[in-house]
């Protein structure tokens, strides 16, 4: 009987340093994972710290010295006693350059700092962006989007970041290179997918036999990073279609 109970004793130690011993690992276990979550917080906000130091920085110096730039380029055309009218297109167009300059930095600044946002204030952002651009060049601009089917789709800011900077992109190429009339951007929502086209009715190009350059070549990489299909079909003097298809949700 003493043998039993002897038995049954260790026994029951036995138990309870393996009962203490999962305790511990699992203390331990849970510990590990606080830590390296708070590793990865801490990791995220400092990287977030510095985008919006980044932001800060941009928008202070480079607003700065952009603002005195435009405001030069009036002093000059105003102080000029009998300006050419090659004169004073060469000043407009410093001065819209610097224009167009200078809200691009200030949607970059956005996208910096902001973690996420709708498609409808990207676009609100392109919409702005698109008629300072065509307009004072006698083009037109129209960006078609039913706004509320949008509303509620929200990006986060990866997302965000490359969209806006394509559609800009699509833009600035149309803008540089089409001789346009008319250049429109119409975006929808089908199903779980977001379907963009751009379009003008510019010069176009033949895209086999001219190189693609940076512009194209970085609309496409965006693409890519928004998991999208890229999707290009231009003609000499018919214009340019450009098509994204990206994935939401």
């Amino acid at each position: 009987m003493k043998q039993y109970a002897a038995a049954l004793s260790e026994s029951l130690q036995t138990s309870d340093y393996i009962l203490l011993a999962l305790i511990v690992v699992g203390l331990l276990g849970g510990a590990i994972l606080l830590i390296r979550r708070y590793a990865k917080q801490q990791k995220e906000r400092a990287i977030q710290d510095l985008r919006k130091q980044i932001a800060q920085d941009l928008h202070d110096e480079m607003g700065s010295q952009l603002s005195v730039i435009g405001l030069y380029s009036e002093l000059i055309r105003n102080h000029l006693n009998h300006p050419t009218a090659e004169v004073h297109d060469y000043l407009d167009k410093i001065i819209l350059g610097t224009t167009g300059l200078y809200q691009s930095m200030k949607d970059l600044v956005w996208a910096l700092q902001t973690q996420q946002a709708t498609v409808s204030h990207v676009l609100d952002k392109v919409e702005h962006r698109g008629n300072a651009l065509f307009e004072p060049m006698g083009s037109h601009f129209r960006l078609m989007a039913n706004k509320s089917d949008l509303q509620q789709l929200v990006l986060n800011a990866r997302q965000l970041h490359h969209l806006l900077f394509f559609l800009q992109e699509g833009m600035n190429n149309a803008f540089k290179h089409a001789a346009c009339q008319y250049f429109f951007i119409e975006i929808a929502k089908e199903h779980q997918q977001l379907m963009i086209e751009l379009w003008d009715d510019g010069k176009g190009f033949d895209p086999e036999s001219i190189a693609q350059g940076s512009g194209l070549t970085n609309m496409k990489d965006r693409a890519k990073k928004l998991s999208g299909q890229f999707y290009l079909q231009s003609d000499p003097g018919v214009g340019t279609l450009i098509r994204l298809t990206m994935p939401i949700g």
